[in-house]
């Protein structure tokens, strides 16, 4: 993957696609400020997610593999807000946007969309 630093060195088979839209050596608790098309999307109170987990057990499983995570979480949203919606102001279009500037750098192979209780 073109763009990908390596300052950490944490784990050079797992990345993560940042606000920045650089690829960073992925380390739990990513900063995901102004992730999802501004500061009017920008969720301040990341915490842990099952995404580091999830890419560690695929990689134990496939070691010759490399992982690239694109996230795309907003906390405490209601799937109401990831309805269909291409506008990049929006969860879901500001998603789509993100997947596709990562994947000029790689192949998407699968999706990971986890809700919360919000809903519940």
């Amino acid at each position: 993957m073109t763009g990908i630093t390596n300052e950490d060195n944490e784990s050079p088979r797992l990345y993560v696609f940042g606000s920045d839209y650089n690829w960073k050596v992925a380390i739990e608790s990513f900063d995901l400020s102004n992730s999802y098309g501004g500061k009017e999307l920008a969720d301040i109170s990341v915490g842990f997610g099952p995404a580091i987990p999830f890419a560690t057990s695929l990689l134990n499983e496939y070691p010759n593999m490399v992982i690239g995570l694109i996230p795309c979480e907003k906390g405490s949203s209601s799937i109401y807000y990831w309805r269909r919606n291409l506008n990049e102001t929006t969860l879901y279009g500001s998603c789509l946007k993100r997947v596709r500037k990562a994947s000029e750098m790689g192949d998407i192979a699968g999706i990971l969309f986890f809700q919360g209780e919000t809903d519940a």
